[in-house]
């Protein structure tokens, strides 16, 4: 390995799920949810940082641009969508973070036991993991230009990608993050992204 991979960690109740952005997840839109509701989302929400461990490994690497493709350090890549994402772009982050195999747990054994606080706990896990990239985006990205972050799935930027991206990060390694047979990371609540530095 010719290059470094770096690690970022947040300390225990550093990280938070966003309940507006949970709420939405459930479906409420502008609506605002009842008491009763509320008291339920704030016990999941207080039980769900208890057990929030937000990690996250990192690379930087030249943007090499090829003919209808381009390599970021891990082979061609043909997405037209990421070209015009990255263009101006020398180099990239490259970045994998996730909130940990706790959310995970916590939401198998409430689907169990009761399936309304699963599917709260999901929403408010879904809305954390955004609330940790949104930091690890500022923490690599201050005082610099950077592009919004892209990750393998969106647009014509293959999901097969992420494999690369976890064998390039050796996130099973550095941050216990791996990849099933059908794309799906465990843990459930983990990105991987490409951020563009110009």
């Amino acid at each position: 390995m010719d290059y470094t991979v770096n690690t970022l960690f947040a300390d225990a109740g550093e990280i938070q799920a966003d309940e507006r952005e949970a709420l939405r997840y459930l479906g409420y839109g502008k609506n605002l949810p009842d008491e009763k509701t509320k008291e339920l989302i704030a016990e999941c929400k207080a039980e769900l940082e208890k057990v929030i461990a937000a990690k996250c490994c990192y690379v930087r690497k030249p943007v090499v641009l090829k003919e209808n493709a381009l390599d970021i350090g891990f082979g061609e890549i043909q997405s037209r969508a990421l070209q015009k994402n990255l263009a101006g772009c020398p180099e990239v982050f490259i970045f994998a973070a996730t909130i940990g195999i706790g959310a995970d747990r916590l939401i198998l054994k409430y689907e169990k036991t009761a399936p309304a606080k699963a599917v709260v706990v999901d929403a408010l896990a879904s809305s954390t993991i955004e609330v940790w990239c949104d930091q690890v985006n500022r923490l690599l990205c201050e005082n610099k230009n950077s592009k919004p972050r892209f990750s393998p799935g969106y647009g014509d930027f293959d999901i097969r990608h992420q494999k690369d991206i976890m064998a390039l990060l050796d996130t099973s390694r550095k941050i216990g993050l791996s990849l099933t047979d059908s794309m799906l990371m465990t843990p459930t609540k983990s990105v991987t992204a490409v951020i563009g530095i110009y």
